[in-house]
């Protein structure tokens, strides 16, 4: 956990540091990216300072109520990265199927709404987790995460973990399906045109890293929500259940 986790912090660290040095991704996408890369970096740090420290210094002061907030720092940060796929998404639907609108929806001041939002909304998500009974609570053991046994913690996972991520993310793919559809639709034309080939190459590109990012969300969520409930009983079992959750 620590060595996946310290590789995670400092690859999104210098992902981070690309994206805003590039002009490439444009302000919009690029900011997006930039937020992404940041709750990336929580993610990975909070499993190596937090998670991986308590383990090793006193596994004990996981049970405890501020042992605790290592699970909700991991709610907090994975809600930012998919609010950001999320916007992400949009943007390049918009991009690609209304150009001429592009600016308008996606201008510097709107885009650093859609920022506050993410980060509100992953504030809003993560703050039922200070109630004792709706906290996660981690297992040195298994090297998983799980809600203390209660009312709440079960409306949390139905609420958080089946409705939420599963309509966040079908939403997602479909949008990026669109915005598949419609680049094959002018692909012929748009090959036509040798000063578009470069724009075309880069659109294909971003569909693809959506499509996968989409992918990985989706594996992620059956794996970890899904087959660790399963008779999976070795430790290593469910520790690759949330290494797959980290990737």
């Amino acid at each position: 956990m620590l060595l996946i986790g310290g590789a995670g912090v400092m690859i999104n660290v210098m992902i981070a540091y690309a994206v805003r040095k590039s002009d490439f991704f444009g302000y919009a996408f690029g900011t997006l990216c930039f937020c992404q890369a940041i709750a990336d970096v929580g993610i990975c740090g909070t499993l190596v300072f937090l998670t991986g420290g308590i383990s090793l210094l006193d596994p004990s002061f996981h049970a405890t109520y501020l042992g605790r907030r290592s699970g909700q720092l991991l709610v907090f940060f994975w809600q930012v990265a998919l609010w950001s796929h999320f916007f992400a998404a949009i943007n390049r639907f918009v991009a690609i199927n209304f150009p001429l609108h592009y600016k308008w929806m996606f201008g510097k001041r709107k885009i650093m709404r859609y920022v506050a939002a993410i980060w509100l909304i992953a504030m809003i998500q993560s703050a039922p987790y200070f109630i004792p009974s709706c906290s996660k609570l981690f297992d040195p053991v298994s090297f998983t995460y799980f809600k203390v046994e209660g009312l709440c913690g079960k409306i949390l996972e139905q609420y958080d973990n089946n409705i939420v991520m599963f309509i966040t993310l079908v939403t997602i793919g479909t949008i990026d399906t669109l915005t598949f559809v419609r680049l094959v639709k002018f692909r012929t034309k748009l090959l036509e045109r040798s000063s578009e080939r470069q724009n075309k190459r880069s659109e294909i590109l971003f569909f693809y890293q959506a499509t996968a990012q989409s992918s990985l969300f989706v594996f992620s969520l059956v794996f970890f929500f899904y087959l660790v409930k399963l008779n999976l009983q070795t430790t290593f079992d469910k520790y690759l259940t949330s290494v797959n959750k980290g990737i």
